[in-house]
């Protein structure tokens, strides 16, 4: 399922998720910019001219440290009547940095809200020695009924004209798996072109949860290295207990046949919502997919 656009009162029934666009009306903008530094206040008064849309952030307090940070009632009722929104300015040409300024707005300043940007949309954005590789991808993608879209500042370039990207930049891109299948056929692609491209970005599971695809891919190598060591370590300690059944040292058997039954932990990767940052099994992950792809 690809996520639409929704525009006037439609949008009020659809929850904000990370990285959605967000238009505002002129009031929303000049509300937003109501005593913040003149920097930010001329970013956003050229976001309201230009009539160029916002991105949808993480709410304030739903960041942890660690463990779980689930916003409480109170926060949930705040962040249903408020739509936290962030704009990254171009880097500046003498420090690199990258302003970005984060505010909130209340909903009924919201114009039109829609899902990040289709990456066949910004390929034009992108430098040429990206072009034919990007394009690549993306009709690869087409081809397997996967959907790549595009955000930080490659979407940026390709919705301001601004010169966001760089020789040192990223391409950021998610995509929404509904299956297993769309979820390795994703992560299959974006490897084939990783030595090509700087590719990063985010899996985005069916309940909103949005998991850096690389920390994927590298929780997978190591949990499929402790699986190999268990696998070996349950092969030693079998060909132990066969050579000392009959012999005197049962209670090393027995402490051996332990070991090898005891349960491998669940890997665990960083999942960020609109609501809540947390550490979360992956398994638990997984379980929000179908078995069927959704209706395109």
């Amino acid at each position: 399922m690809v996520r639409g656009e929704h525009a006037g009162s439609r949008w009020q029934a659809v929850m904000l998720a990370r990285h959605d666009l967000v238009w505002l009306s002129e009031a929303g903008w000049e509300t937003a910019g109501c005593g913040r530094p003149e920097l930010e206040q001329k970013a956003m008064r050229r976001w309201r001219d230009d009539a160029w849309p916002a991105v949808a952030r993480r709410a304030e307090g739903s960041d942890g440290d660690a463990g779980d940070a689930d916003m409480g009632d109170a926060d949930l009722r705040e962040s249903a009547e408020t739509a936290w929104l962030a704009l990254s300015l171009p880097p500046d040409p003498v420090s690199g940095s990258k302003p970005r300024v984060g505010f909130h707005v209340a909903r009924c300043h919201v114009l039109r809200v829609s899902a990040p940007l289709m990456l066949h949309h910004a390929l034009n954005a992108a430098p040429p020695a990206w072009q034919s590789e990007l394009q690549a991808l993306d009709a690869e993608a087409t081809a397997m009924g996967l959907r790549f879209h595009a955000f930080g500042s490659l979407a940026w370039q390709a919705i301001t004209g601004l010169q966001y990207l760089g020789p040192r930049s990223d391409i950021d891109l998610l995509w929404y798996p509904h299956t297993r299948h769309e979820l390795d056929a994703g992560l299959n692609l974006l490897l084939s072109h990783a030595a090509a491209l700087p590719l990063d970005g985010e899996i985005i599971f069916p309940d909103g949860n949005g998991v850096a695809w690389k920390e994927w891919v590298q929780a997978d190598r190591e949990s499929a290295s402790v699986q190999e060591s268990a696998d070996e370590s349950e092969h030693h300690s079998a060909q132990e207990s066969a050579h000392s059944a009959h012999g005197p040292e049962q209670g090393l058997e027995l402490e051996s046949a332990d070991k090898s039954r005891i349960a491998l932990p669940a890997p665990r990767v960083l999942a960020k919502a609109i609501r809540s940052v947390r550490l979360a099994a992956r398994t638990d992950l997984i379980a929000s997919l179908g078995e069927v792809a959704c209706p395109r």
